[in-house]
């Protein structure tokens, strides 16, 4: 069993160290090896210190006992390739990958989803590397779709590796 909180500044170290130890074992054969084997706990802690609370950002641990097994953050989406007005976005979902398969990953997304909704934000959106199918099927049997928009960021990821934006529109509420 697990649980799912509000993530905490105590959270940090977890949360990043989740964070790394999925780019370097989902990322493998898609980003550069020598990218994945740099990354370190202790460079992505002071971003994890600051992305974790924010205006209208919500990031959310799964916890099997008091230790984080999983997250998710979600925030306003991003002025990236010109986002569908008053969406959200799922910037992160990692599952450490020894829970992967017990339903944790579906509950941090159920969760994001619903928080979206109550406030108010007209859809969610995310983005993930195009050659991520394990991701793409997850997001996409949880009804986000791809929308056509691709981007690449080189600087931050090392090569040309695309990524493709999902979007999922919420339907009106009834008048």
């Amino acid at each position: 069993m697990f649980e799912i909180r509000a993530a905490t500044q105590a959270d940090a170290a977890s949360v990043a160290a989740i964070h790394v130890r999925g780019w370097k074992t989902t990322y493998r054969g898609i980003l550069p090896d020598g990218l994945l084997d740099a990354l370190r706990v202790e460079d992505r802690l002071p971003q994890w210190l600051g992305w974790i609370e924010g205006p209208r950002v919500h990031t959310l641990v799964a916890c099997r006992g008091a230790e984080p097994i999983g997250f998710v953050r979600l925030c306003p989406a991003r002025p990236i390739a010109d986002p569908p007005p008053e969406y959200a976005e799922i910037t992160h979902l990692y599952v450490d990958r020894q829970a992967h398969g017990g339903g944790v990953g579906r509950a941090l997304i159920g969760r994001a989803l619903q928080i979206a909704r109550t406030e108010g934000y007209r859809g969610v959106l995310l983005w993930v590397l195009e050659e991520n199918h394990r991701a793409r099927a997850f997001y996409e049997a949880a009804g986000l779709r791809a929308d056509g928009t691709s981007r690449t960021e080189p600087a931050f990821l090392g090569n040309d590796a695309a990524e493709v934006r999902y979007a999922l529109a919420f339907a009106p509420e009834p008048a």
